[in-house]
């Protein structure tokens, strides 16, 4: 199965999204606000996001 890409900034991403139902308290406790925003940017400063910036160039 080949996914398609989309251009989100300037990474090439697939259209699987991230559920964040979680961040809400629809479910359980909603995390404090800091921990909401920190998740992004630690998926961001990920290796595979970095991994995935040197192949493909993008920054």
């Amino acid at each position: 199965m080949i996914l398609s890409t989309r251009i989100l900034g300037s990474l090439e991403v697939s259209p699987i999204g991230f559920g964040t139902m979680s961040f809400t308290s629809i479910y359980s406790e909603a995390p404090e606000e800091s921990e909401i925003f920190a998740f992004p940017r630690r998926c961001y400063n990920s290796p595979a996001v970095k991994s995935a910036e040197a192949r493909t160039g993008a920054r």
